[in-house]
């Protein structure tokens, strides 16, 4: 007997209850009585059968399994076929359409016939964008229609049959033609981007690189190994330092006050070799701001005098200098130690960011590991590291091994007020903030990261989440939602956010993208202090849909690789 649909609702029913948060959960009586009469027929069910082995062959099995599913937060409309996420969207879609679900669907066609009336019917078209990703295009199709009659009543209805099998090829873009028959200009209606509703990304079909496949056929304590060992020793080079002199000592003669920052990588310990070396430059005493300050030349005065003077120096070459950036910058080569500098002007919140991920990562060395095997394992560069530093310490704060910001800005004594926002903390031990050390050994660390952001993960969703380190709870599951931000007067932001929510009512009709929070994008991934600050904002549906699917396909070479279940890869991903 075949069990095919059986098994794929009882996997889909496992990722339904497994998507839910843990702890404990409040249940209507109605789906109390579902669960109940469920439980029933499965007694039942298991009652009157007879156990016998699997005569299938697994990887076949396995094959079939992974090649079909039922969506486990989608249902469909029996009489529409329009697919549903959340209760609220689909009981009004009932109340849009009650009266109409009994009527059946009239449709004929009707050929060479100048008589026929005009009908027509939308279909809609999947298509691939290399800017937005997957979106869906509705496209107008005009027919002549004689006589109606209800869909799908007389099999041998050919005419029928072909016309529900229009094949559209080559569709791109709204210009591109339906091949066959000419056919009236297409009308296309765009939807709305919203990037703050489940499914929202696409769900991409694609293979892993030869590269990434290479590097997955490594040994992962090896890899482990070897990056922390590398880290570690750009940590600690003097170069970092003797730099610093160097340019403090070229500086100083213009600029008495100068003082040397330096963060980023090479600061928090998550570095490699080829790592530039990051240095915000104090000119002018700006650390805490250049608002309210009278007499202070603008960022890009100082990178245009910073680069006229190390350019008539013997020890230093210039590489770039960007202007048109959120953060400007000037890019520097220092030829007696052949490394790369960049020089930032505006404040000091990048080397406070850098100060608060090396005493977090710290405080769980295993984190600091987990940066540094993802940047080896970051192949195709969607993700900076600062990006991936943070998604690493929301992972671990969510797990309850690490404090999250807000908790370590309690006391105000610790307050280090940059341009508006506090970029203070506070910098107890494990044992005083009552967290036990990481149990996992990081190799499960990695396979748990991994299943953690995947689009199936017990924990978060990516697509209406954002990404704070500043304000996850772990002992409730609280977490930030995008859809917060669409609040009146952002009513429904948390309190803790007190900062935020004046700087956006501040800013409500400002029309500069630079002084708006942007959290309707695919990712949201929220700078710790510059709260503001989205640093994922640059990543596209497509990118996100990748990075995401990469996250599903690596926990699952790691659980091939590591424990050696061939159930977790497809039969032509097994080497």
């Amino acid at each position: 007997m075949n069990y095919l649909a059986t098994n794929l609702l009882i996997e889909s029913l496992t990722l339904n209850l497994a998507s839910y948060k843990p702890g404990l959960k409040n249940i209507d009586t109605f789906t109390m009585n579902q669960i109940e009469k469920l439980m029933k027929k499965l007694e039942l069910f298991l009652a009157t059968s007879n156990l016998v082995q699997c005569e299938e062959d697994e990887l076949q099995r396995d094959k079939i399994m992974m090649s079909f599913y039922q969506q486990p937060d989608t249902v469909r409309c029996r009489h529409c076929n329009e697919s549903f996420s959340e209760n609220v969207a689909s009981t009004q879609h009932i109340q849009n359409n009650e009266g109409n679900e009994q009527k059946p669907k009239l449709e004929a066609i009707s050929v060479n016939n100048p008589e026929a009336e005009q009908k027509t019917e939308f279909i809609e078209i999947h298509a691939n964008d290399p800017e937005k990703g997957l979106k869906t295009e509705i496209v107008e199709i005009p027919l002549n229609v004689t006589q109606t009659k209800p869909i799908g009543n007389d099999p041998n209805d050919t005419l029928a049959n072909d016309r529900k099998n229009i094949q559209l090829e080559n569709h791109t873009n709204a210009n591109t033609e339906i091949s066959a028959k000419k056919m009236p200009k297409q009308k296309e209606i765009k939807p709305q981007v919203n990037y703050m509703k489940r499914r929202c990304l696409p769900r991409l079909n694609f293979k892993m690189s030869k590269d990434m496949k290479n590097f997955f056929k490594q040994d992962i304590m090896t890899v482990l190994e070897m990056a922390v060992a590398e880290s570690d020793k750009v940590k600690s080079a003097i170069e970092n330092k003797k730099v610093q002199e160097q340019l403090v000592e070229c500086l100083k003669p213009h600029y008495p006050a100068v003082k040397c920052y330096p963060f980023g990588s090479r600061v928090i310990g998550t570095g490699s070799y080829t790592s530039d070396l990051d240095i915000f430059v104090d000119l002018q005493e700006v650390y805490y701001g250049r608002n309210d300050k009278p007499g202070v030349e603008s960022i890009t005065e100082s990178i245009l005098k910073v680069e006229k003077i190390l350019k008539n120096t013997k020890q230093w070459t210039i590489d770039e200098i960007i202007l048109n950036s959120r953060v400007p910058l000037l890019k520097v080569i220092n030829h007696r130690f052949n490394m790369k500098c960049d020089l930032t002007f505006s404040n000091g919140l990048a080397h406070r960011n850098s100060l608060l991920l090396e005493y977090l990562l710290n405080l769980q060395p295993s984190s600091r590991m987990l940066v540094c095997y993802l940047k080896k394992w970051n192949r195709e560069k969607y993700l900076n590291g600062y990006t991936i530093s943070l998604m690493v310490i929301y992972f671990l704060q969510l797990m309850g091994w690490l404090p999250n910001v807000s908790t370590l800005q309690v006391d105000p004594q610790n307050d280090v007020i940059i341009d508006g926002w506090n970029a203070g903390f506070a910098t107890p031990t494990l044992e005083e903030l009552n967290h036990k050390s990481k149990p996992f050994e990081i190799i499960v660390l990695v396979e748990e990261f991994f299943h953690f952001y995947g689009f199936y993960a017990n924990f978060i969703v990516l697509e209406i989440e954002v990404i704070s380190p500043f304000y996850v709870d772990s002992s409730s599951v609280k977490t930030l939602l995008k859809s917060d931000f669409e609040s009146p007067d952002y009513s429904r932001v948390p309190s803790q956010f007190k900062r935020l929510k004046q700087y956006l009512l501040k800013h409500k009709n400002d029309t500069n993208p630079r002084h708006q929070f942007a959290y309707n994008r695919p990712l949201v991934v929220q700078d710790p202090f510059e709260l503001s600050h989205n640093v994922a904002k640059g990543i596209s549906p497509e990118m996100a849909g990748r990075i995401i699917r990469l996250f599903e396909m690596s926990e699952r070479k790691i659980k091939y690789h590591v424990y050696g279940m061939e159930y977790f890869l497809p039969k032509e991903e097994i080497w």
